[in-house]
């Protein structure tokens, strides 16, 4: 099974240790599904960690960072995303990008806790669907 992550499941992997979006990082650690990224995700990924937002609050050191992205870049499938495909669909940059990605990367599901991408439903024949209904489907449950 072949997936995008978003950046907030990416992040809440990083900074709790228990949840859907860990359980689903551990499922593509353990070479359960793949995982399709791509600069524009890797960049939000980075800023937002290193954020005082999120890096100070949660604590995530710069070798925390480095490792977490340097583990992307290397076991995940990193993809290039050309300009042209990162369209206006959503009215945010970060989340079009994320569509490209998904789109681009040929995967059926795209793993979000953003609403504004859920409520879409599908893009590009890619279901959008949240953590915790892609833990169910990746346990065995039912797929729509």
């Amino acid at each position: 099974m072949r997936i995008v992550a978003d950046v907030n499941v990416l992040i809440s992997a990083t900074i709790a240790p228990l949840g859907a979006s860990r359980a689903i990082v551990e499922a593509w650690r353990h070479e359960q599904i793949e995982l399709v990224v791509s600069e524009p995700i890797l960049g939000e990924l980075e800023a937002k960690l290193r954020s005082t937002r999120i890096g100070a609050r949660y604590r995530i050191t710069t070798e925390e960072v480095r490792r977490t992205l340097g583990a992307l870049r290397t076991q995940a499938e990193l993809i290039l995303i050309p300009t042209a495909w990162i369209r206006p669909i959503t009215g945010d940059p970060e989340d079009d990008a994320v569509l490209a990605t998904a789109a681009i990367g040929n995967v059926e599901y795209l793993v979000t806790g953003d609403h504004g991408l859920l409520d879409l439903g599908s893009h590009m024949r890619v279901q959008v669907i949240s953590p915790r209904r892609f833990l169910t489907i990746l346990q065995g449950g039912a797929s729509s």
